[in-house]
C-alpha cells in the first residue's frame, strides 16, 4: 500500500494465479480507479494513472520519441529517457562501429546507465571498423567494457538496447548515427531476449555467458586493462 495523505492510497496486489497486479486508488474509502497490469510497463503506465486519479502528478517518461536530423542533441536526451534509468545489459546494431562507440560515450554523459560488461551484438559488416583503442578508451574512461561479438546472420536490422526490468529501447537508426528521421520506443523485451540468447548475448554468467564466449567474434584478443575484465577488441 502507498499511502499519499491520511486519506488517499493506492493499494498494490499481485494476483499469483492470473498472473498480474491490481492496482486500486481510494479517496475517503472510496475507490477512484481499479485496474490490472500484466506486464512492467503497463504496470507503470498505470501507477502514474492511478496517482493521477487521486489528484497526485507522477512523472512516468516518455515511451517513444520523434527523432529529427535537425535535433541532434534532443535526439540523444530523448534516447536517455526512454531508459528511464534502467541499466543497459546488452546492445544489437547490425552496424555497430567506431561511430556507436562514440554515441554511446556521449549517452553515458548525458546519464545512460550501462552494465560494468556490455554484450554487444552485431554482425560481419563491420569488421575492420572497430578500433583497439577507442575500445580500451572508453572502458577507461566510463569504466563498463564493450564485449563484441558476431551474430550468426547479417539479415537482422532490429536496433535495440537490453535494459533491466525486462524492457528494451528500440532505435530506428543504428548508433553510428542519431541524427536521422527516425522513431525510438521501449518495449518489452521477452522477443529481445529469446534473440539474444540464441546468438549468445544474455550477460549472465552461466550456461549462456559459456555460449557468448564461444560465438563468433570479430575480435582475435583480449586486452590487458587494469581494473577492467572481459574487454576485447578488434585488431
Amino acid at each position: 500500500m502507498f499511502l499519499l495523505d491520511t486519506e488517499r492510497r493506492i493499494n498494490v496486489e499481485f494476483r499469483r494465479h492470473e498472473k498480474d497486479w491490481l492496482i486500486a486508488a481510494f479517496e475517503h474509502g472510496t475507490a477512484k480507479f481499479f485496474k490490472f497490469a500484466v506486464s512492467f510497463s503497463s504496470f507503470s503506465e498505470l501507477m502514474v494513472s492511478a496517482a493521477n486519479s487521486l489528484g497526485y502528478k507522477l512523472e512516468a517518461g516518455p515511451r517513444s520519441i520523434r527523432m529529427n536530423q535537425q535535433t541532434p542533441v534532443s535526439n540523444r536526451i530523448g534516447i536517455v529517457h526512454l531508459a528511464h534509468g534502467s541499466t543497459v545489459l546488452c546492445i544489437f546494431d547490425p552496424y555497430f562501429e567506431d561511430k556507436a562507440i562514440s554515441s554511446l560515450s556521449t549517452l553515458v554523459n548525458l546519464g545512460l546507465k550501462l552494465h560494468s560488461d556490455v554484450r554487444v551484438l552485431t554482425t560481419s559488416k563491420v569488421k575492420g571498423r572497430l578500433s583497439q583503442q577507442l575500445l580500451a578508451d572508453f572502458a577507461r574512461e566510463h569504466g563498463s567494457s564493450l564485449s563484441i561479438r558476431q551474430c550468426d546472420s547479417d539479415k537482422e536490422h532490429r536496433r535495440f538496447l537490453l535494459l533491466t526490468g525486462g524492457e528494451s529501447v528500440v532505435i530506428g537508426c543504428s548508433l553510428n548515427s542519431l541524427d536521422k528521421n527516425e522513431a525510438a520506443h521501449i518495449e518489452p523485451s521477452s522477443e529481445d531476449l529469446i534473440f539474444l540468447r540464441a546468438n549468445g548475448g544474455f550477460p549472465r554468467r552461466s550456461r549462456v555467458h559459456t555460449r557468448w564466449r564461444a560465438s563468433p567474434s570479430l575480435v582475435s584478443r583480449k586486452a590487458s586493462l587494469a581494473g577492467i575484465a572481459g574487454l576485447w577488441v578488434t585488431v
